[in-house]
């Protein structure tokens, strides 16, 4: 029974100490990195004429997700397929500059379209490769209340440690 207490109270102060430790970031750190955030969510507001929410995570340092309306864009219609891409495509003309990546790096994959919201999924690409995990960019509009969904979990790559190799297109 006293094995069992011992190692059970052993086990508590591993929890306590595993849940305790310190991410790294100070409190002055995390406040800092939130005011920037606010700032570029501010910046984006009057660049972009979006008008809506910005989901921050200062942890990883980025906004991850926005949600509301461009002023000055109009969806067309669901059928109008070809019509739906460029707008999509508008959308992230005007929001890259604010990610850490280029535009020529992203890759527009799939149209995904249900009941009342369509949405595309660009890749973020590294010398014409697909990065693996998130490295994304969702962007949905949702024609019932005329709102776009923009998440975010793009990666930002260190360009001296890509290699040098030349891009190889989908032909070769």
């Amino acid at each position: 029974m006293t094995r069992i207490i011992i190692i059970a109270i052993l086990m508590l102060s591993m929890a306590v100490l595993l849940t305790a430790q310190n991410d790294g970031l100070s409190r002055e750190e995390l406040q800092h990195r939130r005011e920037q955030l606010n700032a570029q969510a501010e910046q984006i507001r009057r660049a972009t004429r979006f008008q809506g929410r910005f989901f921050k995570n200062p942890e990883w340092n980025r906004i991850d997700t926005f949600e509301g309306r461009f002023l000055d864009i109009t969806f067309p219609a669901m059928e109008d397929t070809l019509g739906i891409e460029r707008t999509f495509d508008e959308i992230v003309d005007r929001i890259i500059p604010f990610f850490p990546v280029n535009r020529e790096d992203l890759e527009r994959v799939n149209l995904n379209i249900r009941k009342h919201r369509t949405g595309f999924n660009y890749v973020q690409t590294a010398n014409g490769y697909e990065i693996e995990g998130a490295s994304r960019l969702r962007i949905s509009y949702s024609y019932i209340d005329n709102r776009v969904i923009i998440v975010n979990s793009l990666t930002y790559l260190d360009p001296s440690v890509l290699p040098t190799e030349p891009r190889i297109t989908r032909e070769e």
